[in-house]
């Protein structure tokens, strides 16, 4: 991949998706998408042992969304963590800056 490339995942029901980039990489993530039919969604810095104690984004259950103005850089050390609860899923979209 290369810079301007579009990232992007969605997690499976009531599961966790890690997004992290290659090493060297960066990636700026645009839009979230939460699928609140059964359940919540929160996001959270992640560096694979910690995660940051506040969310970055997080909504009730049964909220469902779109939120199209985040920009997050995230890298290989610090990477986004998605944590679907209850019947939910979540999902990124984003491009890769580097």
């Amino acid at each position: 991949m290369t810079a301007g490339d579009v990232v992007s995942g969605i997690s499976n029901v009531a599961s966790i998706l890690d997004f992290q980039p290659a090493a060297g990489v960066e990636c700026m993530i645009t839009v979230l998408l939460e699928d609140g039919s059964a359940g919540g969604c929160a996001v959270h810095l992640y560096d694979g042992a910690n995660s940051s104690r506040m969310n970055l984004y997080d909504t009730a259950p049964g909220a469902g969304a779109t939120y199209p103005a985040v920009k997050w850089f995230i890298r290989n050390g610090l990477y986004l963590r998605f944590n679907a609860i209850g019947g939910g899923r979540s999902g990124y979209s984003g491009i890769q800056t580097k």
